[in-house]
C-alpha cells in the first residue's frame, strides 16, 4: 500500500512565534562576568583546577624524560621551576580576577619556597 498523497501545511507557518532575547547588558559586560560565574558555579575550585593543571603540564614538559632524549631538569629543579612559574601566573590571575581564592596560589608559593630551600641545602657543598 503506497502513500499516494503527502503534503505539508504551510498555512500554519504564519503563526510562528520566535524567541526574543532582551538584555540590558553588552557583550563586554558578559565577558567581565565569565570568571565570576565560573568560580561560583565550581564552588571556587576553578583556581585549584587552573593552578594544578598548569603545574602538571609544565612539570611534565620540564622534567628529564627518556623519550625526549634525556633533555630537561631533574625532578627537584623542575618542581621548583614549575612551582615558581605557576606561582607567578597565579598571582597574575588573582590580580586580574580570574581566580577569586588566593589559597591555591599560596600553596604554590609555599611549595616553591620549601623545595628551593631543600635544593639549596642539598647542593650546599660547604
Amino acid at each position: 500500500m503506497a502513500v499516494e498523497k503527502m503534503g505539508l501545511n504551510f498555512t500554519d507557518l504564519k503563526n510562528l512565534s520566535f524567541p526574543e532575547f532582551n538584555s540590558s547588558k553588552s557583550a563586554s559586560d558578559y565577558l567581565r562576568e565569565i570568571p565570576q560565574v565560573a568560580n561560583e558555579s565550581t564552588d571556587y575550585f576553578l583556581g585549584w583546577g587552573m593552578i594544578f593543571s598548569m603545574f602538571a603540564i609544565l612539570y611534565y614538559m620540564l622534567k628529564e624524560d627518556e623519550q625526549r632524549g634525556g633533555f630537561g631538569y631533574d625532578e627537584g629543579q623542575s618542581f621548583a621551576i614549575t612551582s615558581s612559574i605557576t606561582f607567578i601566573f597565579g598571582l597574575l590571575f588573582v590580580m586580574v580576577g580570574f581566580i577569586h581564592n588566593f589559597m591555591p596560589v599560596g600553596v604554590m608559593g609555599g611549595l616553591f619556597l620549601a623545595i628551593q630551600l631543600i635544593i639549596t641545602y642539598i647542593n650546599n657543598d660547604r
